[in-house]
């Protein structure tokens, strides 16, 4: 279909803010690229049109690209957790599906057990972190979807058409535009066949890296579409990564909330003589997450831990601010730093405040 007769028929249901539009709640088919694709406008412009799927899976592409147009209801809703079921079993057929309270889980067969235990723990997990730090939180609307694939080949095989970078140093992952994580089991097996506590962590910090960020996106700690820093959800996966925030019924004392390895990486950033602009560029931009692992990821952890430690009622205040924001203008680097102020306060305080914090830690 021309961009212009499907603008035309978006139109209608939108709401103009800004250059952009919001669309009414709708379900639409359309063909993209021989793909077929039902559900919900969320936003178009003249150069892209973004839909969530009733799996809440998410769809980008131009209009340009869309053809086969028809509007399907009036109205939208997302699939029951039969549905949901239902469309697993369909796509990953030779596994086993298993549902949980919270989640469906895609498996090897004879692990449902394994599985369901570890991924609901998580889920605990990150809701009483959040929960007792006043921060926020909302039911998900949709169950969280985990896909455990036999073996690292199944998994990359599998990644290699959803994935758009390369997944092959990776033990798991979590997809923002599918909202699933996927994962294959990289643990050893003992004699008796079975598997035990140590053999588990060899998949866990990964396992819960990326659940925490399923569980953040899905629960509104933040939003999928919209501000949403990279610090601030690499803060997140970072910080779930250390036994007493992921295990916090076992291990209870601050120590075992800090997460070493990411501590270590933290210190040796923060000897840098450039350290205040390492923070402020963190803060302004989402560049050095991507391209510095060690100053990125090991920064947004310190910057995280330290504010849910010592300042959690701002960093809630901080994620209602950009939770406020219209999610769909593009977040400047003046809004980002402005933000950080307006909750946290001088920039250049919370950065000595945080090195003090720091300095007997180790």
């Amino acid at each position: 279909m021309h961009k212009r007769s499907l603008a035309c028929l978006l139109c209608a249901a939108a709401v103009i803010t800004s250059g952009q539009r919001f669309v009414h709640a709708q379900t639409i088919h359309v063909k993209v690229d021989g793909e077929t694709i039902i559900g919900k406008p969320v936003l178009w412009n003249d150069h892209m049109v973004t839909v969530m799927q009733r799996d809440g899976a998410i769809s980008e592409f131009s209009p340009l690209q869309a053809k086969d147009y028809k509007l399907l209801a009036k109205d939208f809703n997302l699939f029951s957790r039969a549905d949901l079921y239902l469309q697993l079993k369909q796509e990953f057929q030779g596994y086993e599906v298993s549902a949980s309270y919270q989640y469906l889980i895609v498996h090897p067969k004879g692990q449902q057990q394994l599985w369901s235990k570890r991924f609901e723990e998580i889920y605990r997990s990150v809701l009483h972190y959040f929960s007792v730090r006043n921060i926020d939180t909302q039911p998900s609307p949709l169950p969280f979807i985990a896909i455990v694939f036999n073996n690292e080949s199944e998994y990359l095989h599998h990644l290699a058409n959803e994935c758009d970078y390369n997944a092959s140093r990776t033990l798991g992952v979590y997809l923002f535009k599918t909202n699933r994580i996927y994962l294959y089991d990289a643990t050893r097996e003992q004699a008796d066949g079975s598997q035990g506590y140590e053999d588990w962590l060899i998949n866990a910090n990964t396992i819960i890296h990326e659940s925490a960020h399923q569980a953040a996106f899905n629960i509104r700690v933040q939003r999928r579409f919209g501000a949403a820093p990279a610090w601030v959800s690499e803060g997140i996966g970072t910080l779930f990564e250390a036994k007493g925030v992921w295990n916090a019924f076992k291990y209870r004392l601050e120590k075992d909330r800090i997460n070493e390895h990411r501590l270590g990486q933290f210190k040796r950033t923060v000897n840098e003589l450039n350290f205040a602009e390492t923070v402020k560029n963190l803060i302004s931009s989402d560049r050095m997450v991507k391209s510095s692992a060690t100053k990125g990821y090991g920064t947004a952890w310190a910057m995280t831990f330290f504010a849910t430690e010592r300042r959690p009622t701002q960093y809630a205040n901080y994620l209602k601010t950009m939770h406020a924001r219209d999610p769909f203008n593009h977040y400047t680097v003046a809004q980002r730093l402005e933000d950080f102020r307006k909750n946290f306060g001088d920039v250049d305080l919370f950065i000595r405040d945080m090195q003090n914090f720091y300095r007997d830690k180790n």
